[in-house]
């Protein structure tokens, strides 16, 4: 059994919306017997922004204009997509807070890979969380050592923007890249000032 978050009716495991109200929002089993956590290091879960159910997968968009965008590429690609009846008036709404739910079915949206993938990489933490730094990028980091004091600031800006998207591997390969671009570009130029202090040595 799982309970409906809108009005905390019992539902069926397999059911897809609430047989009370029709939502689609379910209290994960953590929030049914929360308790507070005595531990003061204790971090809140990272939110889940895609989710399936059964056939359904449901898109929790962030704000308004980000529901619009997902809406029409849904409707670009002839996907049937879904807005729960109590959140129909939430894109209206100024002062609206939360989700919105926007639900597709799986199969439809599996079967464009493309649209999948992007759905996927934007919102789901995990994938966001896993994906490579570009091997451009990877130049760049390795090249903005030779750029100093300047490259230093552009390392250090793309570094936080990274962390705030949640792209913590892009955020390590760029660092580890902009350290071995430190180490290689620092041991080029030492071997260079030598090699030019033997050449200029009079004999």
């Amino acid at each position: 059994m799982k309970t409906c978050d809108y009005c905390g009716r019992q539902n069926p495991a397999d059911a897809i919306r609430c047989h009370e109200c029709g939502s689609i929002e379910w209290k994960r089993p953590s929030e049914s017997n929360a308790t507070p956590s005595s531990n003061p290091f204790f971090e809140e879960p990272e939110p889940t922004f895609i989710s399936t159910q059964g056939n359904a997968t449901i898109i929790h968009c962030r704000t308004p204009v980000e529901a619009a965008l997902v809406m029409k590429k849904f409707q670009a690609a002839d996907i049937l997509a879904l807005v729960p009846a109590e959140h129909s008036n939430w894109q209206r709404a100024p002062g609206a807070t939360g989700t919105l739910p926007i639900q597709v079915s799986t199969r439809a949206l599996t079967a464009d890979k493309e649209l999948h993938d992007c759905v996927t990489f934007a919102y789901d933490p995990k994938t966001r969380a896993g994906h490579p730094l570009p091997s451009v990028m990877k130049i760049i980091a390795f090249l903005l050592p030779l750029l100093f004091p300047l490259g230093v600031f552009f390392f250090m800006i793309e570094a936080s923007s990274f962390k705030n998207q949640g792209f913590q591997k892009r955020a390590r390969d760029w660092a580890r890249w902009f350290a071995i671009g430190m180490a290689a570009w620092a041991t080029i130029i030492t071997l260079m000032v030598i090699y030019a202090q033997c050449t200029l040595k009079p004999v």
